[in-house]
């Protein structure tokens, strides 16, 4: 459970985040405990995922029933997050920055919050045909751009890395991504 000071703590910490403020940093609650609190985001945005879910549900499209099919997204849902965290354990070792794996993972945890807030207004427009393919395109690419943005700072001054080292951390999560939901894409 998070108390409401620390939850005001890690949004104040985000909001200089988002400014480019790496101050904000300072603000998470850089411990075991925090970053398993962190893991709030999921929650709060499970319910925006789910509604995802349903409304893009294509039975003709997919091999499953809407019940396993939304068993299949829940569990994928899950790895996603927890196989960055896991997987940065032994890149934090193996870049000699593991004094800083909570200052990085927690705050990041943390950044998916305004990111999928971000993404997934642009996913329901897509659902429901609200917009011309070519426009959802350049509004994917902008979140994306802002992702890898945003990812890209903290990571820098999350690990202490030069910028170069940063980006790389980022394409890191991002394929992993790609690669766990094309697999799941495969089931």
């Amino acid at each position: 459970m998070i108390g409401a000071g620390q939850l005001a703590a890690a949004l104040t910490g985000l909001r200089l985040l988002l400014r480019l403020d790496p101050r904000g940093l300072e603000l998470f609650e850089k411990t075991a405990g925090g970053f398993a609190r962190s893991f709030i985001v999921a929650a709060m945005l499970l319910p925006l995922h789910a509604l995802h879910w349903v409304l893009s549900f294509d039975a003709a499209k997919e091999n499953l029933d809407l019940l396993p099919y939304l068993v299949v997204k829940a569990l994928t849902y899950v790895l996603l997050w927890v196989l960055f965290p896991f997987v940065m354990l032994y890149v934090t070792e193996l870049l000699e920055r593991r004094p800083r794996y909570y200052w990085h993972i927690v705050a990041y945890n943390w950044l998916q919050l305004p990111l999928g807030l971000l993404m997934m207004p642009i996913a329901f427009m897509a659902d429901g045909q609200l917009l011309p393919q070519s426009i959802l395109g350049v509004l994917n690419l902008g979140a994306l751009a802002a992702f890898f943005f945003y990812a890209t700072f903290l990571a820098r001054w999350g690990l202490m890395l030069a910028p170069a080292m940063a980006f790389g951390v980022v394409v890191l999560d991002f394929v992993l991504g790609e690669v766990v939901n094309g697999l799941v894409g495969k089931i």
